[in-house]
């Protein structure tokens, strides 16, 4: 119906998940069910709109279960006209570890401050696992040479004591970010009525900026295969009697330009063709099917009619086990930008939005064949951003090496001019 220009945009993953729009209905099948077989990231003791000073702390419950997603806004009662957002860092009150951030404190210019910013990381999570034992932490906010500080408790779920870590390297990224031209009335409504084939279907919690991101893993072993019931009601902007079983997109973290590497990996339609009848809907089953040397990952997949026409945004998982809680999107990787962007002058941007910690790391440059270390860091906890402006730009033949040793990630620049 319409050209989709795809991009990924992998390792921001606080700003980047695309909220589905789609209007969710659940009705009886007879033949089918879906079956989450996961109990869910309750939280208790609500304490919203806690006034500290001229900064409030929205949304941050007294207890959450270990995994599941914490995402507090920071409201400013009163702001300084510089447009400041604040420092947020998250620790343990039981060793003194932080185990979120510390994040940039972070400048911007505008016509208009925003009166707000949201901070979301996972309950529990330290150094690669998840707590089994009941632990309180502290939030803390720096803004304006002020520090805002509350504190929440974490208690242990059926998700603590498992392996986080993704099964293979091939993982699904932050989230697709589709580029697509707005028609008014292409956006569609739909409904998965059931499923059948899946090894299990697993509700996920992702860290967002938006207060709660939900999503389901649709898991299969390689060999299966699974069937997801839809019914879709199309927008107006849909001519009359077109195809709705078509559009599914299925990508990872490495596709780009049109490029889907999903081998042994297939999908179909029943019926091939299926068009809004006289109630304006068309029901349809899409089946995923695998091989039985299908390549393990986890991928990002659109349901029919496609993502820019109001298609859900679903996991789908291929392997010996489900994707984890919290999902491990981007896996060992710190994404390191050397960019221009802010001036003519290098700069450097180091953000671990995944979920792991990084030990002994260093920001390091090389000239003259003479390496000296610009920055040390011990640890990078998830939520972790710096950032270095150069003096003057490096030279011809000079390198800017980003580094950690546990585990191994090397980044590096060089001019090419």
């Amino acid at each position: 119906m319409k050209t989709i220009h795809l991009a990924i945009i992998v390792g921001i993953i606080i700003s980047i998940v695309v909220t589905t729009s789609a209007l969710v209905f659940f009705e009886p099948h007879q033949e089918m069910q879906t079956t989450n077989q996961d109990t869910g990231c309750e939280t208790y003791h609500s304490n919203d709109n806690a006034t500290i000073t001229s900064l409030k702390m929205e949304n941050l419950n007294d207890t959450y279960k270990a995994g599941c997603p914490v995402t507090t806004t920071f409201r400013f009662a009163t702001h300084d006209p510089d447009c400041q957002f604040p420092q947020v860092q998250v620790t343990d009150l039981s060793t003194g570890i932080t185990v979120y951030g510390p994040n940039l404190l972070w400048n911007y210019t505008s016509d208009q401050c925003s009166n707000s910013t949201q901070v979301s990381f996972y309950a529990g999570l330290e150094r690669n696992q998840l707590i089994t034992d009941t632990q309180k932490y502290a939030i803390t906010a720096t803004l304006y040479d002020k520090h805002y500080q509350k504190e929440f408790t974490v208690v242990p779920s059926e998700h603590s004591g498992q392996n986080i870590t993704a099964e293979t390297t091939l993982l699904p990224g932050s989230g697709p970010d589709l580029s697509c031209y707005p028609i008014p009335g292409s956006s569609t409504t739909e409904a998965i009525l059931g499923t059948s084939g899946f090894d299990g279907v697993y509700r996920r919690y992702l860290t967002n900026s938006a207060p709660s991101y939900e999503v389901d893993d649709y898991f299969l072993k390689p060999g299966d295969s699974g069937k997801i019931i839809i019914k879709i009601h199309p927008g107006s902007a849909f001519p009359a009697g077109e195809n709705l079983a078509t559009g599914e997109f299925i990508l990872n973290k490495d596709s780009h330009h049109g490029k889907f590497d999903h081998y042994g990996i297939s999908t179909s339609y029943e019926p091939s063709t299926a068009v809004a009848g006289l109630d304006g809907t068309a029901t349809l089953s899409l089946v995923v099917s695998t091989t039985q040397d299908a390549t393990h990952g986890t991928y990002w997949m659109y349901l029919p009619p496609g993502g820019c026409n109001g298609g859900k945004l679903v996991l789908l998982t291929i392997g010996d086990r489900p994707m984890a809680q919290p999902p491990d999107l981007v896996g060992y990787d710190i994404p390191v930008d050397f960019t221009f962007s802010e001036s003519p002058i290098l700069t450097v941007d180091v953000m671990n939005f995944g979920i792991h910690t990084f030990d002994n790391c260093s920001l390091s440059y090389t000239t003259n064949n003479k390496t000296s270390t610009i920055k040390s860091f011990d640890e990078i906890p998830p939520g972790f951003v710096y950032k270095y402006h150069f003096a003057s730009n490096p030279g011809n033949g000079d390198k800017v090496t980003f580094e950690c040793k546990v585990p191994n990630m090397v980044k590096s620049f060089s001019p090419t001019r």
